[in-house]
């Protein structure tokens, strides 16, 4: 019996660890490229995507036509502002023995800068750069010391040196380790009893540069877009009771519109889940001249607000204007096939590198791929949640020992009994 049920056990037991699987994910929709296959694709995030994901967007999966999986980040889309100003360079040196390159640039004019670009076709470099900014009058104003210019990998993007807002004319930049040696290690040929060797070579790269801008770079702000969404309502008792399916969409802010030219009224918003359970509520005003009211991030199935009018009568014409940080699914895949998106059930989360370079895949073209309908996805069969799997192995454990209790309780018995028959 012990050598029957040890192995039924044990599958129970490596069920619950299992990694991801398709039956694990609901629905699966395909998309398809919308432009020229660029080094990363990006999928838009929409109502739909949105309703089925749960919080952490950890149950999505993406595969491209040959089932292979695509491995994904969920990014927001991140707009600089700021302006760019192309100087020229009116000097250049070099100084060989200290490996490094003297680089006089020359603005139209006296500009507030905090961002100098360097146009190169090299992908990886390590270097500092020294910085003297001079005024019009060739006054020097500041020096920075050994900045910061590298690049690690072989993404396009254009490698950049920060540094604190000045106003300038001129710019003295001294590049550092401006040629970068590298060691290549190869294999000399064997014969007869010779043992191979390994030589190396060494490889000089000078720092090549194309192009220097020099940039004003105000802060990176995420991407705000208008959200649409179903809604109903009804004026009952002095209040305006708004239900809204939020679709669990981020929203980050409420914007409210009417004709009514004074007005004050206090709002409840209520957060609730698919099965009315509420998640989250907060109370604020509304009156008239107000700018966008901030909200707490969470994803809600529904939303209701409740407007007090109290004796007044209900608000005019009254818009409701809804805000969230536009999304996408950032990719890494340059096959320019068509993809799978599996998402929605009890999937289990799946890590991906790629998270660690989302900022870095930002800054490269994208192809935005077009989701398609939604459907049930056919390989969707859930299995038991680990919780209880685990408890049912737990409680047949339990009814094994309990059945050979029993059966050596029934045999001690049926001896004794025998024994008293004798």
């Amino acid at each position: 019996m012990k050598k029957s049920l040890l192995p039924t056990l044990l599958l129970l037991a490596c069920a619950a660890f299992a990694g991801d699987a398709l039956n694990e994910y609901k629905f699966v929709r395909s998309a398809k490229s919308g432009g020229t296959p660029a080094e990363t694709l990006a999928i838009r995030f929409d109502n739909t995507l949105y309703k089925n994901t749960n919080a952490d967007y950890s149950n999505i999966l993406i595969t491209d036509s040959d089932g292979n999986t695509v491995p994904f980040a969920v990014c927001d889309i991140v707009e600089y502002a700021g302006q760019s100003y192309s100087g020229k360079i009116t000097g250049f040196k070099r100084d060989d023995k200290q490996n490094l390159a003297e680089i006089e640039l020359t603005l139209p004019q006296e500009l507030a800068i905090n961002i100098i670009a360097f146009s190169t076709p090299l992908r990886r470099f390590d270097k500092k750069v020294s910085i003297t900014f001079f005024d019009s009058e060739n006054n020097i104003i500041r020096k920075d010391e050994k900045l910061k210019l590298y690049k690690y990998d072989d993404l396009y993007g254009t490698p950049e040196v920060k540094f604190k807002r000045i106003t300038a004319k001129k710019l003295q930049i001294i590049i550092h380790n401006f040629t970068e040696a590298t060691e290549i290690p190869y294999f000399t040929e064997t014969t007869g009893d010779k043992r191979s060797s390994v030589m190396k070579s060494v490889e000089r790269k000078e720092f090549l540069i194309k192009n220097i801008v020099a940039k004003n770079a105000a802060d990176a702000k995420r991407r705000m877009v208008p959200v649409v969404m179903p809604e109903t309502r009804a004026d009952v008792n002095g209040k305006t009771v708004i239900t809204i399916d939020a679709c669990r969409i981020p929203l980050e802010t409420l914007k409210v519109s009417t004709n009514n030219k004074y007005y004050c009224r206090t709002v409840t918003l209520e957060y609730m889940d698919k099965k009315n359970k509420l998640l989250y509520a907060h109370a604020f005003q509304i009156l008239n001249g107000q700018d966008k009211i901030p909200l707490k991030v969470c994803r809600a199935d529904k939303l209701r607000l409740t407007i007090i009018n109290g004796y007044d009568a209900p608000l005019k014409d009254l818009v409701l204007s809804w805000e969230a940080p536009e999304k996408i699914l950032l990719a890494a895949s340059r096959s320019g096939k068509d993809l799978k998106i599996y998402y929605g059930g009890n999937a289990p989360k799946k890590s991906y590198d790629i998270e660690k370079y989302a900022d870095k895949l930002l800054l490269a073209p994208h192809d935005f791929y077009l989701p398609g309908k939604e459907e049930i996805s056919a390989a969707y069969a859930p299995g038991l949640p680990k919780e209880k799997i685990m408890n049912y192995a737990m409680w047949g454990v339990l009814a094994v020992v309990i059945l050979l209790l029993g059966a050596v309780i029934v045999k001690l018995l049926m001896t004794q009994e025998k024994n008293k028959e004798e």
